[in-house]
């Protein structure tokens, strides 16, 4: 039987776990939220995506209030457009710039569509749109909106 003695680092070095958890804690760390700024959804590729193109990268887009106060509220605003194309001018940036003026926060949806995508890949992007802002990648110094998130589905 042999006896190995390693330190903590010297272990986490060879079995290759602290540049895993270096790698894990840099993609954890949030960034904080800008006016135009694009989150995608997922780090990767998306579950189920069929292609890199811009098609099958879900993402949101940030529209904040000129103001920000505690307890801002947010929506989710995706777009209608028969799940085949994206209303993205007056069903999305239209929608909030209005919801700014009200000032709330807005992140407008770029979800997956079809023919090449089917249900439920569209429902999926959604909830994985609230997962993030519920406290995924967004800053909890951030989400001001933190029991004040609704979706708005057109």
């Amino acid at each position: 039987m042999h006896s190995y003695s390693f330190s903590r680092r010297e272990f986490l070095k060879t079995t290759g776990i602290a540049s895993m958890s270096a790698s894990l804690l840099a993609r954890q760390q949030p960034v904080p939220l800008r006016d135009g700024q694009v989150i995608p959804l997922w780090s990767g590729p998306a579950p189920g995506a069929l292609g890199t193109d811009d098609s099958d990268i879900p993402l949101m887009t940030v529209f904040l209030p000129r103001t920000m106060a505690q307890n801002t509220p947010a929506i989710v605003v995706c777009p209608g457009g028969g799940y085949v194309q994206l209303a993205a001018n007056h069903e999305g940036r239209q929608v909030a710039s209005y919801l700014n003026s009200l000032s709330v926060a807005a992140f407008v949806l770029r979800y997956r569509l079809g023919p090449r995508y089917r249900h439920p890949i569209e429902l999926g992007d959604a909830q994985r749109a609230i997962r993030t802002l519920n406290g995924g990648s967004i800053p909890r110094e951030s989400a001001l909106w933190d029991s004040r998130l609704a979706v708005i589905l057109q």
